[in-house]
């Protein structure tokens, strides 16, 4: 039987599982390698030290965090796996981590990469909203409870642990009270967490990670970084404010950014965002573009003027506010080549279109009308005769020398009339010089006209208008 009071030998048989190594200890907790014996998967075996396992509020503290993480199913919270008693003393078996602190990794930096700090921080940010939506409170967030593990494509995975002091409630998650000891890390506490108030909310953790956010961006501590200062004189320079400014250390982030976590870090809980998640909707526009497609889900899609810059690698200093029923979804965001969802399309111009009738189509139709009108009445008018029918009444001698006068008339006072013949003349002889043609037009005969003989009209009576060929009359 192992004795409580020393650490648990490699072989040693907890539950289902085999201890491998001591991996290390912390404030209140030794952590072991362990093997499930009959999955042979690793895990981490958790358990109290053992000068602690006599003290109630220490043991109900710890069998608290399993019952806390076991509520949250994240990704990127640990998980726990079983929970248990080995000859009196009470362990947590855990996912096994293989990666360092995020504390490791800031260790002597001068300050992450924008994105590389955002790529970072988001996961936390999702996860530690994901326990607030289940009523849970952290209240120790600090970059050595964050680990980067490696999965087993090698991929960066940040993990939150450490839920020992986490508290919650089963009423709504901002309402929680908490009791009025003070616990956490000084250099990570909330300033109303300096003052022992009963009524903490999920606040206190957004203030905790604006400070890790200025950490990983500066390189530097918000408060305490003087290891001469005592820790009543970092609580009071929490409960005033006195930080220097973010932009003294990284003058080349942008106004958006300095302001998120300004807003994370205000002395009063009303003045942060509403929620952990707004900080990071705040933030997301500036993270890699892979980081946005990853938790655009969690906190909505980027809006334009903040992703134009994270796409482009440009920085923007327009303000922006990310708007409550912004898409939630990377489709609606970011469009991909195969599909125009979301994609706005210009419209088409707008072309003036002509009347169909203008003032001068009008004039020009009018115009062309009285042309036609002036053609058909100059075609009716009454001194314009028309052809005689073969089936006419035969016209007398003077009538033909009344239409030759007429038509004379027609054509101007050079031509005179011949003089209107006597009845008792003698009719005048033929002309035998040219013969008219077989189909030429001519006067029918008269009484007076020998039988055989067709009267002609001279052709000095013909109107040029009307003569023809061989001195036809081709008006008549």
């Amino acid at each position: 039987m192992a004795n409580p009071s020393t650490p648990w030998p490699p072989g040693e048989v907890v539950g289902a599982y085999r201890v491998v190594r001591h991996l290390g200890e912390g404030g209140m907790a030794v952590v072991y390698e362990g093997v499930h014996q009959s999955l042979g998967h690793r895990v981490a075996i958790k358990t109290l030290l053992p000068e602690l396992l006599r003290r109630p509020t220490t043991l109900a503290r710890f069998q608290r965090e399993g019952r806390a993480v076991a509520r949250v199913v994240h990704p990127n919270v640990i998980r726990v796996f079983d929970v248990g008693e080995h000859h009196g003393v009470p362990y947590l078996v855990m996912e096994y981590l293989d990666g360092a602190e995020l504390s490791a990794q800031l260790r002597g930096s001068s300050g992450l990469p924008l994105e590389d700090a955002l790529d970072i921080l988001l996961p936390v940010f999702s996860a530690v909203q994901a326990a607030h939506d289940r009523g849970l409170i952290h209240r120790d967030l600090k970059p050595s409870n964050i680990v980067l593990a490696r999965d087993d494509a090698g991929r960066r995975r940040p993990v939150v642990l450490d839920f020992g002091i986490a508290r919650g409630g089963e009423d709504h998650p901002q309402a929680i009270t908490q009791t009025s000891d003070m616990l956490g890390t000084p250099a990570y506490l909330a300033p109303e967490q300096t003052h022992g108030s009963r009524g903490l909310t999920t606040a206190l953790d957004q203030y905790a990670l604006g400070v890790i956010a200025y950490e990983c961006l500066s390189g530097h501590l918000a408060f305490g970084e003087d290891p001469t200062e005592t820790v009543f004189s970092v609580l009071i320079k929490i409960r005033e404010g006195a930080v220097t400014p973010l932009r003294t250390h990284r003058p080349d982030l942008p106004e958006e950014v300095l302001a998120a976590i300004r807003r994370a870090m205000a002395l009063a809980p009303a003045d942060r965002f509403p929620s952990v998640g707004a900080l990071a909707a705040a933030l997301l526009p500036f993270a890699s573009v892979r980081a946005q497609a990853l938790w655009s889900d969690d906190f909505g899609s980027a809006p334009p003027r903040g992703a134009l810059p994270a796409v482009l690698g440009l920085q923007s200093t327009i303000p922006h506010e990310l708007p409550e029923n912004a898409p939630k979804t990377l489709d609606e965001g970011l469009p991909t080549p195969t599909s125009t969802e979301g994609i706005s399309l210009p419209a088409p111009p707008i072309v003036p279109t002509r009347p169909l009738l203008s003032p001068a189509r009008v004039a020009v139709a009018l115009g062309a009308l009285l042309g036609v009108a002036g053609v058909l009445l100059a075609l009716r008018r009454p001194d314009t005769l028309a052809p005689q029918s073969r089936d006419a009444t035969p016209a007398s001698s003077s009538d033909a020398a009344v239409v030759a006068h007429r038509l004379n008339a027609d054509a101007g006072p050079a031509t005179q009339p011949p003089p209107r013949p006597s009845p008792d003349a003698a009719p005048p002889a033929p002309d035998t010089t040219r013969a008219d043609p077989p189909d030429a037009r001519a006067p029918a005969p008269n009484a007076n006209t020998p039988q055989g003989t067709l009267p002609r009209t001279s052709t000095h009576s013909i109107p040029p208008r009307c003569r023809g060929p061989n001195g036809t009359n081709l008006c008549l």
